[in-house]
């Protein structure tokens, strides 16, 4: 079993810009209020719109969508015919295929490990099954 190991970037305000994976694309975050606003990776651009302090929208390359959110910002769907809920500890539970950038408490989940990475990816915290 061949073992990959993932590289983090800080910025000096303590939050992660960068990541990557052997052999995959640069993951590459930007923020706006603190708040996570886009991510790029390769030829892929996510933009995540919100007002205030409430998540609306999250768009990439070729879609859009609108976001149904509690008032914690948690994803609990999108426009489409999806639907998503969370276990106590905020683990994932997909239904029908949705995939938001961001999920429990408008939080990212780290793609490779699954683990949230909380306050702008300075410390991680992971769910089990």
């Amino acid at each position: 079993m061949a073992i990959s190991s993932m590289q983090y970037v800080y910025d000096p305000l303590d939050r992660l810009v960068s990541s990557v994976l052997a052999g995959e694309p640069l993951l590459q975050r930007f923020y706006q209020r603190q708040r996570l606003a886009s991510e790029i990776q390769g030829d892929v651009t996510r933009c995540v719109f919100q007002s205030a302090d409430q998540l609306l929208a999250q768009g990439d390359n070729t879609s859009t969508h609108l976001l149904i959110t509690d008032l914690q910002r948690s994803v609990l769907g999108a426009d489409q015919e999806n639907r998503q809920g969370y276990s106590p500890y905020g683990q994932r539970t997909t239904y029908r295929g949705l995939s938001t950038l961001l999920g429990f408490n408008g939080e990212r989940p780290d793609p490779t490990s699954g683990h949230y990475l909380l306050g702008n990816g300075y410390r991680a915290g992971g769910c089990r099954s």
